[in-house]
């Protein structure tokens, strides 16, 4: 990711006025968000969208954030560096549950502006590590090799 290009974000939020607050502020602190409000959408957001976080709540309808991170997860091509559980629950198992199933990071609502910015931090230093990780490596050049000698009857180390 260069300096220039914001950070992708997806929300995938079943309540749709705290996706879409969620989504102004993170464009206000300089990122790209899109958001939908269900797990199903959520993937195939996800694979147009190519996000380079995704802040997923836990409790949805149709499918839980637990399943949508592991379905993330197992998609190939996408620029996806970190998954944050943004979730209500503070219940032990349910942390428990989220990381194990993928998340980076598990998150109470409401979300405050430092924990916010502290997510988009650590989202971004891994989106850099991410691409540095995969760009080819530039092949090395051969060394120029001197021209043959046109003077082929020349005693080796004779002056031409």
């Amino acid at each position: 990711m260069s300096p220039a290009s914001p950070l992708r974000v997806l929300v995938v939020d079943d309540n749709v006025d705290a996706a879409q607050s969620l989504c102004f502020l993170l464009e206000a602190m300089g990122c790209e968000a899109a958001a939908c409000h269900d797990g199903p959408a959520g993937l195939g957001l996800a694979s147009r969208f190519e996000p380079h976080l995704a802040i997923i709540d836990l409790d949805m309808p149709r499918m839980r954030g637990c399943d949508v991170v592991r379905h993330l997860r197992l998609q190939d091509g996408h620029a996806l560096a970190m998954v944050v559980c943004l979730t209500g629950s503070n219940r032990a198992e349910d942390r428990q549950q989220s990381l194990a199933a993928g998340f980076d990071a598990y998150v109470l609502k409401p979300i405050d502006h430092a924990t916010l910015a502290g997510v988009l931090e650590r989202a971004r230093a891994l989106t850099v590590d991410l691409r540095t990780a995969h760009q080819p490596r530039r092949r090395a050049t051969p060394a120029r090799r001197e021209p043959a000698s046109r003077h082929r009857d020349s005693a080796p180390g004779a002056l031409r």
